[in-house]
C-alpha cells in the first residue's frame, strides 16, 4: 500500500536531492561538462602515453 510505501519514497528522494542538484548545474552549463570532459581526456592520454614509453622500454622497443 501507499501508506506503507510513502516513508521510503520520501528518504529515496531525499538521498536523491544533492545529486539532482549536481545535475541541475551540469544541465545549465554544458560547457563545463565539455570542459570537465576535455581535460579528463588530457589527462588520461597523458597517462596512456607515459605507460606506452614504459612498455616499450621494457621490451626494448626505445632506441637509445
Amino acid at each position: 500500500c501507499l501508506d506503507c510505501k510513502q516513508p521510503l519514497i520520501d528518504k529515496i528522494l531525499e538521498q536523491q536531492k544533492p545529486m539532482q542538484e549536481k545535475i541541475k548545474i551540469y544541465s545549465q552549463n554544458p560547457n563545463l561538462v565539455h570542459k570537465i570532459l576535455a581535460d579528463g581526456a588530457q589527462k588520461a592520454e597523458e597517462l596512456a602515453n607515459q605507460t606506452m614509453r614504459d612498455v616499450r622500454q621494457a621490451m626494448g622497443l626505445v632506441k637509445n
